[in-house]
Parts: C-alpha cells; structure tokens; sequence
C-alpha cells in the first residue's frame, strides 16, 4: 500500500476524498567545502505541513501531527530499511555529493566564460555582458578604484538567460557617464568557479553599435562610389560610340577622310 492510499486509509476523513491533496518527500545532504561540514535531511509533508521527520542521526522518525504517529510507529519497526537509511547517510550522500561536485567543476568548470563591455553611443551606459557559463553560481560587479560599486542606482542587473548550446549569459550595467568613467578607474569583476576575470573600462575595450556603423557606412560609400565612376566611364563610351557613328555617316570618319 502506498504512503497516500495509507494516509487515506488511517484518517478515514472526509475531506481526504475530496479535492486536491500534496504529499511531499524531500532527503539529501548539504556540504561545505572549506569547513568539511555538513547536515543531512529527510523529512516528509501533507498539504503543506510538517508530517514526519527523521532523525538523521539516530534514525528514528518523529511525528510532527498527532495522526502521523502510527505511520512513524511502523516505520521506526522496519529495522531493513532503517540499516539502509544509516549506511546511505553515513557514507552514501556526502560521498556522491562530493563526486557530483567534482564532476560538475571537470566538466564545465574548465573553460572561462566570455565577457564584454558593450555600449551604443559614446553618452550611453556601459554594458558588462558575461556569456558561455552553465552555473547560476557566479558573480558579476562592478568596482571603482578597487572598490565595489554599491549604489543601487548606479547598476542594473539583468537576468540571468540561456543561450542556444545550453550555457547562459548575463548583463550588468553601469550607469555612469563618459566623463566620470574616464577620470576614475571602473573595472568590471566576474567570480565563477573559483575564478575571477578582470576587464577595465576603457575606450579601447569597449564594443560600441557606433564605431561599427562608421565602418559600416564608409564601406558602403565606398562599394556606392565604386559603381557610380563605372556607369559614368559606359555612359561616356556609348556617347562617344554613337557620336563617332553618327560621324561615319556624313563621311567625317578618319578612315573616309585618309580614303579620299
């Protein structure tokens, strides 16, 4: 019998048969690495509400409602289970905690995320942009002259989004303006596992929209510039082509005349 079916079965109440109801299981381990610490957890609810605890440590459930307590009676007898429960709290959690984590840094840890400093016109703000990193653990500030960057309303922090091949990105952006940045040093800091990237603010490390459409226009006014001599070059040809023709005509052409 399941733990819901039982729990309908032993309160025999009304309103058990009747609407939505939640169960909730949740177990596992946390673990510090600097400090070895660490906590176990395994514990139960029902609509919501505390139902059943284990005492990790010892291995003994606990009722959190009085109804519970025959469920914990039982549980508590089932010496299998509860030795089981002990060897995987004991060596099982912290363990395959550890390699989950050991994995995780393997594989994804090992390359850097990208950052850029982008801004759309010289008068606007300045954009630190982060890409290419899987965890949400990481941390991107901005600091002045070695010092973080606290008042509220001189950032914007964006959410954190995903991209196509499953990494993520994320924004933030300084709100000072070109002749403040220029006279202190603004210098924009990423933490992600256990690394930190660097990037000062300068003209020379900023992507900017502007700067690439005066390339981008003095491009086209040059491949515009291009095909305007070389109609103008044809033009000038069939002129001369036809004028010269029109000359034969009336016998003016330099072969007639040398004919003659």
């Amino acid at each position: 019998m399941s733990i819901m079916k039982f729990i309908i079965f032993f309160f025999n109440l009304p309103f058990v048969y009747s609407g939505a109801h939640t169960y909730q299981g949740r177990h596992g381990c946390s673990w510090e690495d600097k400090t070895n610490y660490h906590d176990e957890f395994h514990d139960y609810a029902y609509d919501g509400d505390d139902f059943i605890t284990l005492d990790v440590k010892k291995i003994k459930y606990r009722a959190s409602v009085s109804k519970a307590k025959y469920i914990v009676k039982k549980w508590n007898n089932d010496r299998e289970q509860n030795k089981t429960l002990k060897e995987y709290y004991k060596l099982g959690c912290i363990y395959w905690l550890i390699e989950f984590l050991v994995f995780t840094k393997n594989a994804f840890g090992g390359t850097a995320p990208k950052m850029f400093l982008l801004q759309k016109s010289p008068n606007s703000d300045v954009k630190c942009h982060v890409t290419g990193f899987y965890s949400n653990n990481i941390v991107i500030l901005w600091m002045k002259n070695g010092q973080e960057v606290s008042n509220s309303a001189l950032l914007k922090s964006g959410e954190i989004l995903p991209n196509e091949d499953g990494t993520f990105q994320r924004t933030v952006t300084l709100r000072v303006s070109l002749q403040y940045w220029r006279k202190e040093q603004y210098t924009c800091v990423v933490r992600y596992m256990e690394k930190t990237i660097r990037r000062n603010l300068t003209e020379e490390e900023i992507k900017s929209n502007y700067s690439e459409m005066s390339i981008t226009a003095s491009d086209s006014s040059t491949s515009i510039l291009v095909p305007i001599i070389v109609v103008v070059l044809v033009v000038s040809l069939i002129l001369w082509w036809m004028s010269c023709h029109q000359n034969c005509r009336l016998g003016q052409c330099f072969h007639l005349e040398n004919a003659n």
